[in-house]
C-alpha cells in the first residue's frame, strides 16, 4: 500500500513491488513506473507547476482589470 498526495487529495494505491529478497530494498515498482509517480508520496514539480500557472493567471487578470480601469476614465 502506498499513499500519493496531490492537490486533489490523498490516494491509496495497492501495488506489487519487486526486490531481490524479502525485506530488502525495493528494486522495481511497475505501477509507479507506469503512472510516472515520484519516489515520495507527493510531487514537488507538480505543485510548483500548478503554482506558477496560477501566478501567471492572476497576473493576466490583474493586467486586464488595470487596462479596463484606465480605458474607462
Amino acid at each position: 500500500m502506498r499513499d500519493y498526495t496531490s492537490i486533489f487529495g490523498t490516494l491509496q494505491l495497492d501495488r506489487y513491488v519487486y526486490a531481490k529478497r524479502p525485506r530488502t530494498k525495493i528494486e522495481h515498482v511497475p505501477v509507479d513506473a507506469r503512472l510516472g509517480l515520484p519516489g515520495k508520496s507527493w510531487n514537488i514539480e507538480g505543485i510548483q507547476s500548478m503554482l506558477a500557472l496560477r501566478c501567471i493567471h492572476l497576473a493576466c487578470q490583474w493586467e486586464h482589470y488595470a487596462n479596463l480601469e484606465s480605458t474607462s476614465k
